[in-house]
């Protein structure tokens, strides 16, 4: 992924944030949502071992190929999440089980190697959205539309749709919308 904006390095830069990097198979995490993880490679035991020493939090990133076990940045989409682990539980195989939340987009600027682990470093990605009579009015309808194909496919639970009635602000109410909706990672990612 260094289309020459991104740096590859061994050493920390200079002022932005830096989180272990967690590799996903054909899992997309949007800010706003929860999702329960298998975390069992070795690379990703220890960043999740690294996020709970310290934040509790990963930068998590969806890989294109989903054969490789050691993804390098280079086969990771270009998007990632900044999440939260609300809770984790090891399970007999060494495995861990973790619930994560996602707390916002974020864009790679670095990453940092070790022989062990990838660090990334994140700057923010501001979020753009207005507000308004036609926005107010476009959420209603994509809410009318969500409960629709939640009460169809019923692959929806009643207290997301509870959450996402209350939601003021149209980025997150896509979030919510696109992690319930859209099945395929490739199509997540757009």
């Amino acid at each position: 992924m260094n289309d020459g904006n991104i740096m590859n390095d061994t050493a920390p830069g200079q002022g932005y944030d830096a989180y272990p990097l967690l590799p996903l198979k054909n899992v997309v995490i949007f800010p706003h949502t929860t999702v329960t993880l298998m975390v069992g490679r070795p690379r990703s035991l220890l960043a999740l071992e690294h996020a709970l020493a310290s934040a509790k939090r990963l930068a998590v990133m969806t890989q294109r190929n989903t054969g490789s076990e050691e993804p390098v940045p280079d086969d990771l989409y270009a998007v990632v999440t900044l999440v939260e682990v609300t809770s984790y539980q090891q399970q007999p195989d060494g495995n861990y089980q973790v619930i994560v939340e996602g707390m916002c987009r974020v864009s790679a600027v670095r990453y940092i190697t070790t022989d062990w682990l990838y660090d990334v470093e994140v700057d923010e990605m501001a979020e753009h959205g207005s507000q308004g009579s036609a926005t107010e009015a476009l959420m209603r309808h994509v809410l009318g539309l969500f409960t629709d194909f939640s009460r169809l496919s019923q692959r929806v639970l009643a207290d997301v749709l509870a959450v996402a009635a209350h939601i003021s602000n149209p980025g997150q109410l896509a979030d919510v919308v696109a992690a319930h909706v859209v099945s395929e990672a490739e199509q997540r990612q757009q």
